[in-house]
């Protein structure tokens, strides 16, 4: 647990609205709110995917629209035509960089971020994220996240490649995690750079994401995977599975479907008859 003496000062400044972050339709308040950060193996993007792919009733409500996440569109798998608000049968739907899901029979919101952030705008981006956590009153905010392998302690070599980070106001579910094979993750020495010695080495905006929401009073967890480059189906799957072991989701099946987003990710695997 990190208490807020070590966290290093970080606002919303004044000027960011709710406008700068989301447009779409109304969200109810006090939902768990699930963030993926774009880093690492991006396996987080991929396990929000896999999540959207087989929870009951995702529907998509509406957009990530801050100018610091960079621009991508797409047309929409056939098999996520439905939740988007079109048919597998008629025109393709689009997808964008940043997409906002409410799975209403679960609690939960899902942001979905397929882009990276530009650089001079990331500041910028978690003060208006942090603003609309804040608006919609996010009962928990869970932040997914990969970390570089190549940077793990010995103690982080062998065993469980899952970690989690947790608030003052969620360490009461500290033991269900490590139950879930997801111990906290081990302090590091303390440096100018993570003062906490909070170290996610690869987990773009995950760690910053987590001091902001704990210094405007937020609930908030990061869970990681130490994941390579690469493929990270696996991965993705094994946070997928630790979310809805801890979150207990009523409609998580017995046998997760690959999503099809996945087909094109990475080349074919090596044919037998190579060996």
């Amino acid at each position: 647990c990190w208490s807020m003496a070590e966290l290093p000062h970080c606002s919303p400044t004044s000027r960011a609205t709710m406008a700068d972050f989301y447009a779409g339709e109304a969200i109810p308040e006090g939902l768990v709110v699930v963030v993926p950060s774009v880093s690492s193996g991006f396996v987080a993007p991929m396990a929000v995917d896999l999540l959207l792919e087989n929870l009951s009733g995702a529907k998509k409500v509406g957009h990530v629209v801050h100018t610091a996440l960079l621009p991508m569109v797409g047309n929409a798998p056939p098999p996520q035509q439905q939740q988007l608000g079109g048919s597998s049968d008629g025109p393709a739907t689009l997808v964008t960089a940043g997409e906002v899901y409410v799975v209403k029979g679960e609690g939960l919101v899902v942001v979905q971020l397929r882009s990276p952030l530009a650089r001079s705008g990331r500041s910028a981006f978690r003060d208006a994220l942090v603003l609309w956590l804040g608006a919609i009153k996010a009962k928990r905010v869970v932040v997914l996240t990969g970390a570089d392998a190549s940077e793990r302690v010995e103690s982080q070599l062998s065993g469980s490649q899952l970690r989690c980070v947790l608030s003052d106001a969620l360490q009461s579910n500290a033991d269900a995690l490590k139950q879930l094979a997801c111990p906290t993750l081990e302090p590091r020495t303390k440096t100018a750079a993570a003062p906490d010695g909070l170290y996610v080495h690869g987990g773009g905006i995950s760690r910053r994401v987590f001091h902001d929401c704990v210094a405007q009073g937020l609930a908030a967890c990061v869970l990681v995977h130490f994941c390579n480059a690469g493929d990270n189906q696996q991965e993705a799957h094994a946070l997928v599975q630790l979310l809805a072991g801890w979150l207990k989701f009523k409609s998580a099946p017995t046998e997760w479907t690959v999503p099809t987003s996945w087909a094109l990710s990475f080349a074919p695997r090596p044919p037998p008859g190579l060996y």
